[in-house]
């Protein structure tokens, strides 16, 4: 039979240990600690690291494109609305001019949007969001020599269009 130990009688060699083994043993565990909490932030760094990489050469060239496609978006929809209520001929001439441009520049944004790898979810919206802005390119042909011609007898025709069909495809499009 063993006799039975107090539980300070394990802890016995803290007791009997010297101040100088003491302090070195705190010290030490201390150290132990410090290193153990510097390395889980070190591997945290650069797990932010990483996932910065990955937002800054996979997400951000998207959102850019998306932002100029975007960007041109409004622009063709500001020019077209300005030509509509401008009553100098000259003027709607001019606002009329500048969609082509920007229509170029819209299907370049498109274009280099859809260049870049996408996920199951983005095609999805994608698609959709193709047809609806072909739609809408379409339907801007059409109304574009309608607010050239600059009469009332055109502005009866363009009208319908742009408050039934333009306008809310355009609102489905800016909500994509």
């Amino acid at each position: 039979m063993q006799p039975i130990t107090s539980p300070t009688a394990q802890t016995g060699w803290l007791r009997n240990a010297s101040t100088r083994t003491k302090l070195l043993s705190a010290f030490t565990a201390l150290c132990l600690c410090m290193a153990v909490v510097g390395g889980i932030g070190i591997w945290g760094m650069s797990q932010i690291n990483t996932g910065t990489i990955a937002i800054a050469d996979h997400n951000l060239p998207k959102i850019v494109a998306l932002a100029g496609i975007r960007n041109n978006f409004l622009t063709l929809e500001r020019n077209l609305r300005q030509a509509f209520i401008e009553p100098s001929i000259a003027k709607v001439q001019q606002q009329v001019a500048q969609l082509a441009p920007t229509e170029a520049t819209l299907q370049s944004d498109l274009k280099s949007y859809l260049a870049f790898d996408h996920d199951s979810a983005e095609n999805g919206i994608i698609a959709t969001l193709q047809q609806d802005i072909q739609q809408w390119i379409d339907i801007l042909h059409t109304i574009e020599p309608l607010v050239a011609a600059n009469s009332s007898a055109a502005d009866a025709q363009a009208v319908p269009m742009i408050i039934n069909t333009w306008g809310p495809l355009g609102t489905s499009i800016s909500n994509h």
